[in-house]
């Protein structure tokens, strides 16, 4: 209530906000933050289908529907999956990933807290990743990472995820959070693909979104919303 200016940086946040305080209306705009710096790639799908979970042991990240989903995808399907995260994993969950890992025979690597440079790298092989978060983040900087990597996104339809991917062909690959069925389906339907298909997914993905959370624009209008705030 005292804030001369509030952003919010997707239109579900926004939206959110109006719900709940109507009376800041006025003082609140909505700007996507800065995308974070991701180097260039040579994107190159495995020859082994490759998936990526970097949630970590957060529940609210979808960390239990993201293990139930990993388990019957990498039951059924030849792929390989690692998980990473940079939060470190509870004891409890540290075991129960390593049974599991044991359970699929080499399917499932866990490497828990890795280097930048490694994630990277691994995004290089990548056909998706894992987004299964269950609450309204507004506009997670891992998911931004994977847009501008050109790496597929498996994602729950929660927070600035389906406005930042609407209109790419990567839309088709939401699901409504919390159902592991549905993401279960749609990593079965990428898997269906080819690897130039999912290429070209990535790729129309990236430009898209490249163009849609544009540095110097986004940067811009925060100038403009401070420089505003300063003169109120």
């Amino acid at each position: 209530h005292f804030a001369n200016k509030i952003i919010c940086v997707s239109r579900k946040q926004y939206q959110i906000l109006m719900k709940y305080i109507p009376t800041t209306r006025s003082k609140a705009v909505i700007t996507y933050n800065p995308p974070p710096p991701v180097p260039n790639i040579d994107k190159k799908l495995s020859d082994y289908p490759t998936i990526l979970f970097s949630g970590g042991g957060s529940f609210v990240k979808g960390f239990d529907i993201a293990v139930e989903a990993i388990s019957k995808i990498a039951a059924k399907h030849l792929c390989r999956i690692y998980i990473t995260y940079g939060r470190k994993a509870s004891v409890k969950q540290s075991v129960l990933l390593r049974e599991l890992a044991s359970k699929l025979h080499g399917k499932l690597t866990v490497l828990g807290r890795i280097p930048y440079e490694k994630l990277i790298s691994l995004h290089e092989l990548a056909w998706a990743t894992l987004f299964p978060s269950i609450y309204e983040e507004p506009l997670p900087y891992a998911i931004m990472e994977s847009y501008f990597l050109g790496t597929v996104p498996v994602a729950s339809k929660v927070g600035g995820i389906p406005e930042t991917i609407y209109g790419t062909p990567a839309e088709e690959f939401l699901f409504p959070a919390g159902n592991v069925d549905e993401l279960i389906d749609k990593v079965e339907q990428l898997l269906s693909l080819s690897k130039e298909e999912i290429l070209n997914i990535g790729t129309k993905l990236k430009d898209k979104v490249k163009r849609k959370l544009n540095k110097e624009l986004i940067e811009e209008k925060l100038v403009k919303v401070f420089t505003e705030a300063l003169q109120d």
